[in-house]
């Protein structure tokens, strides 16, 4: 009996530890900073940045953290020195951008990220999102995932992407406005990609997002999250159990 005892202990604690393991975070820092352009005395523009960094020794962390390089060195060494150059672009005086990342998921399957990017140019201002979904195992291990890469479902991205839009659609009529800018479902798709306008929650879930301001009358943000079942159910004929 008391072997019994042991024997199921010793159970539970594996089950505890596998459970732990299915839910692994990946060790990040952070690296932040400033560039300004042209560097050091007057300058026309500045870019600020912060953005996660992955210290595990695996091919998905590596993976990852090129994905980061590139698109820093390519703010760094193209864009940005473009737009300082440009009287357009620079505004009249001193302009600026500001990329900040937020992690949205890290576990053994996915790392998910958020760019909201700040750009002021003169007396405007414009915020946008950008989302980010990484392959952490699998297949796919280290690449950047599509829709269908994160859900599982259907046939393609864009099967996927038809049925949220009219989903979403539905949804935000009842927001105050809505119907004066998106009068029908067309001009919504103008305003709404779900092939690119999502990100991954904790859970692996799906959240698509409204660029910030593009109603007046709602929140800055609008979100619309759906699990994996919900988006394959949207997929179904319409009758289908």
């Amino acid at each position: 009996m008391r072997n019994m005892r042991r024997l199921i202990c010793l159970l539970a604690v594996l089950v505890m530890c596998g459970a732990a393991a299915a839910h692994a975070e990946a060790a990040l820092t952070w690296t932040e900073g400033q560039q300004t352009y042209p560097e050091g005395g007057e300058w026309t523009y500045r870019y600020t940045y912060r953005y996660p960094v992955l210290t595990d020794d695996t091919p998905a962390a590596a993976s990852v953290n090129a994905w980061f390089d590139v698109a820093f060195r390519e703010m760094d060494d193209l864009i940005l020195p473009m737009f300082a150059s440009e009287a357009d672009m620079a505004g009249d005086g001193k302009s600026e951008i500001s990329q900040q990342y937020a992690v949205t998921c890290n576990n053994d399957a996915f790392f998910s990220i958020l760019l909201t990017q700040t750009q002021v140019l003169g007396e405007q201002t414009v915020v946008s999102l950008s989302g980010q979904v990484f392959a952490m195992s699998g297949e796919y291990l280290g690449d950047t995932l599509t829709l269908r890469g994160l859900l599982g479902v259907g046939e393609s991205s864009t099967q996927i992407a038809e049925a949220i839009v009219a989903d979403v659609y539905k949804r935000v009529q009842s927001v105050e406005g809505a119907l004066h800018r998106w009068p029908d479902i067309d001009r919504f798709y103008e305003d709404f990609d779900p092939e690119t306008q999502f990100y991954a929650d904790q859970d692996g879930n799906a959240v698509f997002f409204l660029q910030p301001g593009v109603l007046d009358t709602a929140p800055d943000v609008m979100t619309f999250t759906y699990t994996a079942q919900e988006a394959e159910a949207l997929l179904m004929p319409l009758g289908t159990p």
